[in-house]
């Protein structure tokens, strides 16, 4: 793994990269309360199939700065930064969890450079009326209270952060226990389990900021319509998931009418965890053939941007 920081707009954008650098360039966007690192653990998959892997801290997640006012069509060109920055001219996008309303972000806003867009356990649209089957009641409250009190949700995450960050460990292993089997089986793998509270102590080192936005934005009005998303699309979801109910994956793929779907009886939430191989595989083949052809084209040029050293994390004992 390489990491790397570079300024866009004067914000800091934090990313990590994995696999060979000519490898076909596929970038995965983390979950919500997870940031860069959450990538599985054997990165041998990525070497075997020719993949480099690049994540990213969205803004005000991890080392990136935050991005007052962004809204879900404000990513994209945060990605075409770092593929610039990588003189890489086009690539696939992979999404999971809250990741994958970026990914179709991308897909939708990018048209040009992106090959194909993968959508794992995703989220849809507050337009697809899907949210009333979110599984997790605690995270419909969260949102609910977010966007009721807006003046009062960020004192709130802050203390949250606050008490939340030095017991990951435990509460992670607490979440695990309420998660189906096959969710309980791949989290309580060791190195799994390692990664996974790293992620989560990252993501969460500047308090309530980033992931304040991550979940507002979600329930907000993407400012797109899925179905007019041209790319290749490919949605999987697991039926057995307790958290993104798969009615969710089910509903996105008769909104993108072009898109190929897995829904996967014995998979839950995690199911890139569990069918990483297979999902890695369906992205060269989505991509590769493209990928060859517009690199015959000519690769971007890279922007001319300041390496600069990743900042110092705060002190969550101050206020907020």
């Amino acid at each position: 793994m390489d990491e790397g920081l570079i300024r866009v707009g004067g914000r800091r954008l934090a990313y990590c990269t994995y696999g060979p650098a000519e490898g076909l360039p596929v970038f995965l966007f983390h979950g919500w309360g997870e940031c860069r690192l959450t990538v599985p653990p054997d990165v041998s998959v990525i070497e075997e199939l020719g993949i480099r892997l690049i994540t990213i801290d969205r803004p005000g997640v991890g080392r990136s700065d935050p991005e007052p006012g962004r809204m879900l069509l404000h990513w994209p060109p945060n990605v075409e930064a770092v593929a610039d920055h990588l003189a890489i001219s086009s690539f696939a996008v992979v999404g999971r969890s809250a990741g994958a309303a970026y990914a179709a972000a991308c897909a939708f806003s990018l048209p040009h450079r992106v090959m194909s867009a993968t959508l794992i356990s995703g989220v849809g649209p507050p337009s697809t009326g899907a949210w009333k089957l979110l599984a997790t009641s605690d995270f419909r409250k969260l949102i609910f209270w977010l966007r009721l009190v807006p003046p009062l949700a960020r004192p709130t995450l802050w203390l949250g952060v606050r008490l939340i960050r030095p017991h990951v460990r435990r509460l992670l292993d607490r979440h695990i226990a309420g998660l189906p089997a096959a969710d309980q089986q791949v989290l309580g793998d060791g190195a799994m389990h390692a990664m996974r509270v790293s992620s989560l102590q990252e993501a969460f080192c500047q308090a309530e900021v980033g992931i304040y936005h991550d979940a507002l934005l979600l329930a907000r009005d993407w400012g797109f319509d899925p179905a007019a998303i041209s790319t290749p699309v490919r949605i999987w979801h697991g039926e057995s998931d307790t958290i993104v109910n798969v009615e969710f994956g089910r509903r996105l793929a008769t909104a993108i009418r072009h898109s190929r779907s897995s829904f996967t009886a014995d998979a839950g939430h995690y199911l890139m965890f569990t069918h990483w191989r297979q999902i890695l595989e369906a992205v060269v083949e989505d991509s590769r053939a493209e990928h060859v052809a517009a690199n015959g084209r000519g690769t971007a040029s890279p922007a001319r941007r300041d390496e600069v050293e990743l900042p110092r994390v705060p002190d969550l004992t101050s206020g907020p």
